[in-house]
């Protein structure tokens, strides 16, 4: 894992097309700087493709703001939806779990471990379950329960909790709520999804059941 310090990030998605990633590993050249990681990955079904980048910038070339002005061209030219900023810009994580904590309590040890970068600033469940080991931990718990369906209210409060804590990346760990399509534009580019590797085979509930049942080793 390079290491974070005084490097920039560059996340990108866009239409896939030839030289998308040329065109950003050039640019990093171009202005002197050290390449340190790459991903990069193709939805073929959708004609979509994304890039995470992480380099060293030279300490003699542009800072962030003019480095930001002159990709935009390359980004403009390729449609990109795109973001670039220095990585030791803290993550603030809020956790969303449900009922089975299990991907919870990995997330936590992983934050307590210093293995996942990064500051677990919340944990916001619907249900109690998660309030033990919560506190027991030390971490901030709050609980939203949705009362006789109305997730419009529920999310309402769910959003101004995650402002509260100040949280720049919001993590679905087995919360178990499909969330609004206006609470996904709202924390846009903000939010993973903790899924399983069965997916999008098994869908629904129980996937490990419906794998099981279909004779999945």
């Amino acid at each position: 894992m390079p290491n974070s310090m005084n490097t920039i990030r560059l996340l990108m998605a866009c239409p896939d097309r030839r030289g998308i990633t040329a065109a950003v590993t050039g640019f990093i050249a171009e202005h002197g700087g050290n390449l340190l990681d790459l991903d990069q990955h193709t939805v073929s079904d959708h004609g979509e493709f994304f890039l995470r980048a992480e380099f060293e910038p030279h300490r003699d070339d542009l800072d962030l703001a003019s480095m930001q002005e002159a990709f935009q061209e390359i980004a403009t030219h390729h449609e990109m939806h795109w973001r670039m900023k220095h990585s030791t810009s803290p993550r603030r994580v809020a956790v969303l779990v449900g009922k089975e904590l299990h991907c919870l309590q990995d997330l936590m040890w992983r934050f307590d471990s210093g293995d996942m970068p990064g500051e677990l600033t919340c944990v916001i469940s619907n249900h109690e379950d998660a309030r033990d080991a919560c506190e027991a931990a030390g971490i901030p718990f709050q609980h939203l329960p949705i009362h006789e369906g109305d997730k419009i209210s529920q999310e309402k409060r769910l959003h101004e909790a995650l402002i509260e804590c100040k949280a720049n990346l919001v993590v679905l760990a087995r919360y178990m709520q499909i969330l609004s399509e206006e609470m996904i534009q709202r924390w846009s580019d903000h939010i993973i999804n903790v899924h399983h590797s069965f997916l999008p085979a098994f869908p629904g509930r129980d996937p490990y059941r419906q794998a099981h049942d279909r004779g999945v080793k």
